[in-house]
This record gives structure tokens, C-alpha cells and sequence, in this order.
């Protein structure tokens, strides 16, 4: 039994053959991230693994500072490729960074932050570049475990 309908209308022309009921607070997303949505499934393991998700960005004894996740290094070497592109306010975001974003704690004062969630400081950069339609018709995924990349591993951080 399939339990999705995304595409159902470009398999067959008459979809009325194939009664169904669904319930969805959000049918026309257009992320792939499997984190944003939860469905029901009858494989344990996925259960297991949001469970465990849900689990890790409750537990206040978890959370880090970002500034141990996205290192002083890491931040130098984004700053170098800023510099090489030319873009600019790179002051200001050194400010930002030093001052306030690195200290923070990773899920209750990023992830969590309705501030940044409201201006979708971290949800737009991912919505635009997670997966990218090339001309040729094919899929350019950025590497990312919420994006369909699949090209080599992904098992550290560290380029």
C-alpha cells in the first residue's frame, strides 16, 4: 500500500479510481528536510530516529555554544571566501559573530530563537540551496544531512 499522493495526477489521469483520505498541515512544501515533518510510518527505525531527534534538542544538558560547532577557524575560513567574493558589511558580521552568535547555545539560543525564525536567517539559505535543479535536468545537492546529497561522506564537519 502507498501512503503518498504527491504526484498521483501525473501517474494517472483519472484519480477517482483511487479513493483516499489524507491530512497534512503542510502538502505543498517545498523542503526535503526530514526533520520538518513528521509522518507516520511503519518502519520503527524512522520512529526511533525522530524520537531520538526530538529527545537530543530537548535535552538542555545537550546543548553547546555554537562558536564549538562552528569553530573560530571555520569562521576565519567563510570570512576568507566573503572577502574573495566581495560582499560586504563583513565588520559588522565579525561583530555579530564575536559578540553574540558564537556564545550562544546552539538549540535554545539559535534553533530555538523565534528572531531568527521569523526573518528566516537560517531556513531561506537552506530552502535555496539544499537541492538545485540544473538545466540538464539533473539534481545538485549540497552536502548536508537534510538535503538528498549523496556523493561522499558526510560523516565530519570538517572539509
Amino acid at each position: 500500500e502507498q501512503s503518498h499522493c504527491v504526484g498521483l495526477t501525473e501517474i494517472v489521469e483519472d484519480v477517482s479510481e483511487f479513493p483516499m483520505s489524507c491530512s497534512s498541515w503542510n502538502l505543498a512544501a517545498v523542503n526535503n528536510n526530514p526533520f520538518e515533518y513528521w509522518v507516520s510510518s511503519s518502519d520503527t527505525r524512522y520512529d526511533d530516529l525522530m524520537n531520538a531527534v526530538q529527545e537530543f534538542v530537548s535535552d538542555k544538558n545537550r546543548d553547546v555554544p555554537v562558536g564549538h560547532i562552528f569553530t573560530d577557524e571555520m569562521f576565519a575560513d567563510l570570512i576568507h571566501e566573503m572577502e574573495g567574493a566581495e560582499i560586504g558589511s563583513i565588520d559588522r558580521l565579525r561583530w555579530h559573530w564575536t559578540r553574540d552568535y558564537k556564545n550562544r547555545l546552539a538549540i535554545a539560543g539559535f534553533l530555538k530563537d523565534k528572531t531568527i525564525g521569523t526573518k528566516r536567517l537560517t531556513s531561506m539559505p537552506d530552502r535555496i540551496t539544499n537541492t538545485i535543479n540544473l538545466l540538464d535536468g539533473t539534481l545538485c545537492c549540497r552536502p548536508s544531512p537534510i538535503s538528498a546529497y549523496q556523493e561522499a561522506s558526510i560523516s565530519s564537519i570538517q572539509l
